[in-house]
């Protein structure tokens, strides 16, 4: 996402700060899933990177919107596919967390697919470029 960045500003800092600050609780979400093998945990954890993936797409609908700070030749398909990704990725989130009360283990499962899909998804952009 900070590759198409070019200029900054108060509010993008406070943006980015507040992004970080949910990365940086991942891991403690991480670890209540991992000792606990409960719907709740599952949910936890599903919030923690709804949470994480909106601050994303907040952050980037601030410096993409009307090339706020962005470069003006930055293609409008690139706008939206860093857009759709960190969508995409509350969609696998939500799914996961509406499936923990029936199947922790089918989330979990779900919660997976979606880390491998992003994995293979970087590892194809890196290529390709």
């Amino acid at each position: 996402m900070f590759q198409y960045i070019a200029r900054y500003d108060y509010t993008l800092i406070w943006l980015n700060l507040l992004f970080l600050l949910c990365i940086a609780f991942l891991p403690v979400a991480s670890s209540i899933l991992g000792h606990y093998h409960h719907p709740f945990a599952v949910l936890f954890y599903c919030s923690v990177l709804c949470i994480t993936s909106l601050m994303s797409v907040l952050l980037w609908w601030y410096a993409s919107s009307n090339h706020r700070l962005i470069e003006a030749d930055v293609a409008p398909h690139v706008i939206r596919y860093v857009f759709y990704r960190s969508v995409a990725t509350i969609v696998v989130a939500l799914l996961a967390a509406g499936t923990a009360f029936i199947n922790t283990t089918v989330a979990l499962v779900i919660l997976g697919i979606g880390i491998v899909a992003q994995l293979v998804r970087t590892l194809f952009s890196a290529i390709i470029r």
